[in-house]
């Protein structure tokens, strides 16, 4: 069993490594839970990258999951990042923490006021999502787990997001080249915006996601958006906070 989880493993760096390999989702779909974490835990020993944002949630089953986006994958707005290779399936509008200390099972007993009083900021940003997969859904809940929560990049605003965690209800404009492609309002995904965030300090996994300097994003306040084949210039303006923006080199011809 070690032997195939560090196969898997091999095989998720190499894609990191080379954006242009597409990995058959089915070598990945019968890791279970625990597997799956393994797997993500040895590609980032692999990387050998440093982790300066990680993502919590709450799977279907109930549980705190957590997954690192690498160094080499976040800008902050107004930078230029270059056009992923494969395919991307969109971006997320999200709010960051950026934690001030180590949140710990001791520490989240405390409940939601001793973790916000943890929080050094709060930030706007914009995850981009992806997958190192030729097919995401052939590798099962497990299987994306493993690949990162489908996390491809994060663009992130320097700009404190002062408005406080409630948050649903508050507008959300996306454009993508200098047109409107996305409007609604917010909605924390797992209840309340910091519960994910709770949720993974009671019951952390091996990854540490909650080190303190971290920004810890928590899950999408509006759905995917499409952003097409090849975007030039992507906004995202969360009420009135400053839009997060970022332009995409295209590859020469």
């Amino acid at each position: 069993m070690g032997q195939m989880l560090d196969s898997l493993a091999r095989m998720l760096a190499g894609a990191h490594r080379d954006p242009t390999i597409r990995l058959n989702g089915e070598l990945f779909a019968e890791l279970d839970f625990w597997e799956a974490q393994q797997v993500q835990a040895l590609t980032l020993q692999l990387l050998a990258d440093s982790v300066p944002v990680s993502k919590v949630a709450i799977d279907g089953e109930g549980r705190a999951v957590a997954a690192p986006i690498y160094g080499s994958l976040v800008a902050r707005s107004g930078d230029t990042i270059d056009l992923p290779q494969r395919g991307w399936l969109g971006i997320e509008v999200e709010i960051a923490a950026r934690l001030g200390r180590t949140l710990t099972p001791a520490l989240a007993a405390g409940g939601a006021e001793a973790v916000l009083a943890s929080v050094e900021s709060f930030h706007v940003g914009i995850e981009i999502v992806g997958s190192r997969f030729a097919d995401r859904l052939t590798a099962g809940p497990n299987g994306g787990f493993a690949d990162n929560m489908n996390s491809a990049g994060y663009i992130w605003s320097q700009h404190a997001w002062t408005g406080g965690t409630e948050i649903d209800g508050l507008p959300i404009t996306v454009a993508i080249d200098g047109e409107t492609s996305w409007q609604g309002t917010a909605k924390a995904p797992f209840g309340k915006l910091l519960d994910p965030i709770i949720a993974y300090a009671n019951t952390p996994l091996a990854f540490r996601a909650l080190q303190a300097g971290m920004l810890v994003t928590a899950g999408t306040l509006c759905g995917l958006v499409e952003v097409g084949a090849a975007p030039r210039q992507i906004s995202a303006t969360f009420a009135n906070a400053p839009a997060v923006t970022f332009a995409v080199r295209q590859p020469s011809a």
